[in-house]
């Protein structure tokens, strides 16, 4: 979900971000509207509904494919630093995420009014545990249940990333050469996943973030930057197979154990398509768009989805052409929403901490000059 510089940007992936994030959008509406709907509703084809969420799995090859190519662009011009490389990081994601999430507790310790949809349409109790390990991302079980997820729920990827960032830096600075830094992070992920799944047992919400195998999808967006530096493109065919590898794990359920594979693999040859395409000069600008406000889209489409929630519950949207018209309806809503809080809430607060964060290097490096 962090985006490249825009000298560096291939528009291709770039937009594949805004999709991935619609569709991330799209399945929680199909979820939720799945117990509503009529025996005959497509929502209730075997795993349909549930197939949007391969959007995360889209999300994680991404971010591996960018941020290596992040660090390599750095490491080539010589500016390549862990601490900076993580402190941008945070500046990206952790504020904009830190505003979504006090919004939503405000809402629930003031208003009484939110209502997470995933918990039965009950209000989220938050303990101070769960709500300072929601703040620093830290795994956590939700009270009450067997989910890891912060309060913000979706935010459970962002630990994911952060994992990922930490393990990629670390392996940045001791190899120099991309395949040798990817053999690093393949072994380290593989290193933590073996001994979490190894140790008994221990109901602590690490261990089992840690035996999560989604991490390998990270690395496979490493694996794409090593194969994008090859001759051997032909994007169509990577696109049409990892689209057809999605639409074939309908008759499946995409499991922990089985999700890098029916949805990881095939998210990967979709990424690698995009990033084997051709950059192009002129596209649709509202696509381009939404790339730039998919962070956004992802962290505040819980909004229309409780309400839409609600109006579920009271009645509305029974018939199952309303409700496909509603979650069209929401998901345009959704998108608009998103493009709003990035426009005017993300990009300015991304570009103002970024500028404050660059003065405040300039003058340390000024005072370690001056010593």
């Amino acid at each position: 979900m962090v985006r490249m510089r825009a000298s560096d940007r291939i528009d291709d992936i770039q937009i594949l971000r805004g999709v991935a994030a619609l569709v991330v959008v799209l399945h929680h509406f199909a979820v939720i509207t799945r117990p509503f709907s009529t025996v005959h509703s497509l929502l209730r084809y075997h795993y349909l509904a549930d197939l949007g969420a391969c959007g995360v799995d889209i999300f994680f090859c991404i971010s591996g494919f960018v941020m290596m190519t992040a660090i390599m662009t750095l490491r080539r011009d010589g500016r390549f630093s862990a601490v900076d490389f993580l402190a941008r990081r945070v500046i990206r994601i952790v504020p904009l995420y830190w505003i979504i999430t006090t919004i939503f507790a405000v809402l629930v310790l003031v208003c009484g009014l939110w209502q997470d949809p995933f918990a039965n349409g009950l209000p989220v109790p938050l303990t101070p545990h769960y709500l300072l390990s929601s703040y620093t991302l830290l795994p956590s079980y939700m009270p009450g249940t067997h989910t890891i997820a912060p309060f913000l729920i979706q935010g459970w990827t962002l630990s994911y990333e952060f994992y990922f960032y930490v393990l990629i830096c670390g392996c940045a600075i001791f190899c120099e050469r991309p395949l040798h830094i990817a053999l690093a992070l393949v072994t380290a992920i593989g290193a933590v996943w073996v001994t979490a799944r190894a140790l008994p047992a221990s109901g602590l919400a690490l261990q089992a973030f840690a035996a999560n195998s989604i991490v390998f999808e990270f690395a496979f967006g490493v694996g794409i930057f090593l194969l994008s530096r090859s001759a051997w493109r032909a994007p169509r065919l990577y696109t049409w197979l990892g689209v057809l590898g999605l639409l074939a794990t309908v008759f499946f359920p995409a499991m922990q154990a089985k999700r890098v594979l029916l949805w990881g693999l095939p998210s990967a040859l979709i990424v690698f398509g995009a990033v084997c395409g051709t950059r192009r000069t002129r596209v649709q600008r509202f696509a381009l768009l939404l790339g730039d406000a998919s962070y956004s889209i992802y962290l505040v489409h819980l909004i229309p989805l409780d309400l839409y929630t609600r109006l579920l519950r009271s009645g509305y949207f029974a018939g199952n052409a309303s409700q496909y018209c509603a979650i069209l309806v929401g998901c345009v809503v959704t998108a608009l929403i998103g493009v709003g809080v990035y426009r005017w809430l993300e990009k300015p607060l991304t570009r103002g901490l970024n500028r404050w964060y660059g003065l405040h290097l300039g003058r340390v490096a000024s005072r370690a000059r001056s010593q």
